[in-house]
């Protein structure tokens, strides 16, 4: 027996004395004032700190499943509670029921689960008020995520939800207060320790459903309340949608032989659809400079060994914010980062790409198991983010400005659900050039006509994907009333190579292939719909829309005059330029062929259109010349047989380059952060 003092002694009964045992030392408890043992002291407390570390990994793992499902759209989340439930055509019906029954699935599932968990290591600890201090640590992490999303996502809706966790969160702050008052023995000896446990949970589940579930509730109120009278601001808004690396040939509305963009086609039917449009450039940084600034790569030189947009350009976001646009823009390419110069003018400006630390650490382990494999595209997000950016300044009363760039087309190419004739094994022999294009210059990665059919129908898929996803944000502006007062424009920056002239992705030429794109201008109050067989160039949208909206022009020195919509637009060539860019070969191939020949890809290229007449110069002598009305695949070169035509069309072009106004090349440097490096590593830009 153990006596009052800590010593030990044997009963009366007992024969044999037995020597006093050394004391055993005795703590007072820091939380409930009671003598505990030393050894079973130290057991809380780690048994306190494995709870504390497993429940923070919980919350954030939780915390990440909430970011994939809830700031998806809301069509998604909605198609996942008509699976559940199996009535689509009664939510179909009613949206907001649908959201609502949404909302409580998930806060539902959320509850039960931490109830589990918590009571579990609750249990574990064997001491319900020590879980406490596990309990604090993990809101503040939970209340820290919160501000963070907020903030990355500035909106009316975000900081409902701030105000609403912080007065939840002050609840829960007074609940544990009231747990550390209360004894152990309190809670050993009442039922009213797992009542107090449930009650807890659920104001954390109800905080963290507030915060990260208002602005879906805020939206919601906004679209269904019947008072709501949206009523168009005066001056038209602007969507400028450009789909990264679609070539204008598989399109449906611009020629192409199957059914790739029904609902594209849908909208063009209204539109003015130009099935001659070329861009300035045939990648995207030179590209995207020329669309935002009006100007050629060789006067904004942003191009291949600089990727900067300098400051002292004028953007399209710049001269629509100061004629009282709001502009926003998403992008899913990192090379238009912030630190490139692409933000300029942008009110908000989000790089989609950049997702937190855990998430991004998260789908890199998970990847290639359950199924589930990374993507380098975020269209639902993107266009989730966008849907609710416009929900929320629906009432301010301005007009805006949308640009959103979409990678869906873009290599790699992932496999969509549907593709006939594609076998496993065909996309495992594709995958390294699926993965680094450039390997196809490699003979041990030459593909096949075969293998090269298959690379096509996953670029197809990739487009049907990006038309189903483009035609579900049309609804949503003509369900919002937004789409009859709004220029939407769909293009591309670009389009793609696949074993044409033997070359792979976008690079090392000036063929259709690559400067051709799809270019639809929908506005039907001044344009009448139709198709434009003129040929036209995207470095005119800068002014072709400032016309549009009534704007009096806004020139830079040799900025490109006339619109899209004019006829002097016809009486201007069609030029564009593609800067040397070997040294990003050399860079991707150095490791596996050091031997390798780059003399064909070292060289600068221009190309003018006249006419139906393509010529294209190059740096290393190699001219070219093609009658596009008889040879429009540009596969019999006429410099040889016409020399006359060839120095006529070179002249014009030495003309135009010695017309261009006096834009200086920029000096600036970009910080580019690890997520954009990633990203563009995974691209295949960058080792």
């Amino acid at each position: 027996m153990i006596s009052d003092d800590g010593r030990l002694f044997l009963s009366a009964q007992s024969r044999a004395p037995v020597p006093s045992a050394p004391p055993i030392h005795r703590q007072e408890s820091f939380l409930e004032g009671q003598p505990v043992n030393s050894h079973v002291s130290a057991r809380l407390r780690w048994g306190s700190g494995a709870a504390l570390l497993a429940q923070t990994l919980l919350i954030a793992c939780i915390l990440s499943a909430l970011e994939f499902l809830i700031f998806e759209p809301v069509a998604r989340r909605t198609a996942i509670v008509e699976w559940v439930l199996s009535k689509p055509a009664f939510f179909s019906m009613s949206p907001f029921l649908s959201q609502l029954v949404s909302f409580c699935a998930v806060s539902t599932a959320f509850l039960v689960l931490c109830c589990a968990v918590f009571l579990l290591l609750s249990s574990f600890a064997r001491t319900p008020p020590m879980t406490a201090l596990p309990a604090l640590a993990n809101l503040l992490t939970v209340f820290t995520l919160i501000a963070i999303r907020a903030y990355k996502y500035p909106s009316e809706a975000s900081r409902i939800g701030i105000f609403a966790a912080i007065c939840l969160f002050l609840a829960y702050l007074y609940l544990l207060v009231n747990r550390l008052r209360t004894s152990r023995e309190q809670f050993d000896n009442s039922s009213g320790f797992l009542p107090s446990v449930l009650l807890e949970i659920a104001i954390v589940s109800l905080m963290l459903s507030s915060a990260f579930l208002a602005p879906d509730f805020y939206s919601m109120y906004k679209r269904s309340s019947s008072a709501r009278q949206f009523e168009g601001p005066v001056s038209p808004n602007v969507i400028l949608i450009i789909m990264d690396t679609v070539r204008a040939d598989h399109i449906s509305c611009c020629g192409y032989e199957k059914s790739t963009t029904p609902h594209i086609d849908a909208i063009a039917r209204d539109s003015a659809v130009f099935l001659n449009a070329y861009s300035a450039a045939p990648w995207t940084v030179p590209s995207h400079a020329s669309i935002f600034t009006g100007l050629y790569p060789s006067q904004h030189h942003t191009d291949s060994g600089n990727v900067i947009l300098g400051e002292r350009l004028v953007t399209l976001a710049e001269s629509l914010r100061a004629s009282g646009y709001r502009t926003v823009g998403f992008t899913e390419n990192p090379f238009l980062a912030r630190a490139h110069g692409f933000s300029q003018g942008f009110d908000e400006y989000h790089e989609l790409w950049k997702r937190s630390l855990f998430i991004r650490v998260a789908a890199r382990l998970a990847n290639g198991t359950f199924g589930y494999h990374e993507t380098r595209e975020y269209t639902t997000r993107t266009f989730g983010l966008l849907q609710r950016w416009l929900v929320d300044h629906s009432r301010s009363g301005k007009p805006f400005f949308v640009f959103v760039n979409l990678m869906a087309a873009h290599l790699p190419s992932y496999p969509r659900d549907g593709i006939p004739n594609v076998t496993p094994e065909d996309l495992a022999r594709i995958e390294p050039v699926n993965l680094v294009p450039e390997r196809f210059y490699l003979e041990k990665y030459r593909l096949s006509p075969h293998e090269l059919d298959v690379m096509l129908e996953l670029y197809d898929a990739e487009i049907r994907y990006l038309d189903a996803q483009i035609g579900a944000f049309l609804s949503f502006l003509d369900a919002e009333r937004t789409l009859e007062n709004s220029i939407i424009i769909i293009t591309s920056d670009h389009g793609e190579n696949f074993g044409d002239y033997t070359l792979i992705e976008h690079q090392y030429c000036l063929y259709d292939t690559l400067i051709k794109v799809p270019l639809i201008v929908r506005f039907p109050k001044k344009l009448s719909p139709g198709l434009v067989q003129e040929r036209v160039s995207t470095v005119r949208l800068f002014s072709s829309i400032r016309e549009l909206l009534e704007l009096p022009p806004e020139l830079l020195p040799g900025q490109a005059v006339g619109s899209l919509f004019s006829d002097s637009c016809n009486a201007t060539p069609i030029i564009a330029e593609h800067a040397n860019n070997v040294d990003m070969l050399r860079g991707l191939l150095a490791s596996e062929e050091p031997d390798f020949d780059y003399s064909r890809f070292d060289a600068n290229w221009r190309c003018i259109l006249d006419g139906d007449l393509k010529f294209i110069w190059s740096s290393n002598g190699k001219h070219e010349l093609y009658d596009l009305s008889r040879d429009p695949r540009e596969l019999h070169n006429l410099a040889v047989e016409e020399p006359e035509t060839t120095r006529r069309l070179g002249r014009r072009l030495d003309e135009w380059l010695a017309g261009l106004g006096p834009v200086a090349p920029t000096t600036e440097r970009s910080i580019v952060d690890h997520a954009t490096h990633d990203e563009l590593r995974a691209l295949g830009y960058v080792q």
